[in-house]
């Protein structure tokens, strides 16, 4: 709400510096063609104070115009980065999963110590979302108990060590290779 009274704001300066210098205009317009009677020192002193005004008006009417802009800029990229966010919490809250973007460097991780030797029941690995079959190597977590096939899970812990699905550490779990 308050960017659109911003705006209305900005056309009532806007406007009201047109009006006033179309009426300087008129004015020295009327003085150059003698309508108006007056002295010629006069009127060139007020056609110099005039465009003077005029330059520092339009010098400061673009400046307001710039960092508004840029303000417009900024707010909109605020937008665009909180609707992602929800964007991102909502798969998350679908899939049951966190994602997150590391730019740490991978290592090469073992989960033997978490290798499931149970039936796993046609249940789908939680990172890859793909049933889990009792001839693949599974793993699960000793914390919520998902399940994961043991490729996917090595290499969600060679960038994190916390639970996909738990958020719990798992790096008592790991061994390095």
């Amino acid at each position: 709400m308050s960017h659109k009274n911003d705006k209305k704001k900005r056309y009532i300066i806007t406007g009201t510096i047109i009006t006033i210098y179309v009426a300087i205009f008129i004015f020295v317009f009327l003085v150059f063609f003698e309508v108006l009677a007056i002295d010629i020192l006069i009127a060139n002193i007020v056609l110099y104070v005039s465009i003077g005004i005029a330059i520092i008006g339009l010098s400061i009417w673009g400046i307001v115009y710039l960092v508004n802009k840029r303000k417009e800029k900024i707010i909109k990229e605020q937008k665009a980065a909180a609707r992602q966010n929800r964007s991102s919490t909502r798969q998350q809250r679908t899939t049951g999963v966190r994602t997150r973007s590391l730019d740490k460097t991978a290592e090469k991780v073992s989960v033997d110590s978490l290798i499931y030797t149970g039936k796993t029941d046609n249940q789908r690995c939680s990172i890859c979302k793909l049933t889990c079959s009792d001839d693949q190597l599974i793993c699960i977590c000793p914390h919520c108990e998902s399940l994961f096939h043991k490729n996917h899970l090595e290499e969600w812990l060679s960038k994190d060590k916390d639970c996909p699905v738990c958020s719990r550490d798992l790096s008592g779990y790991i061994t390095k290779e």
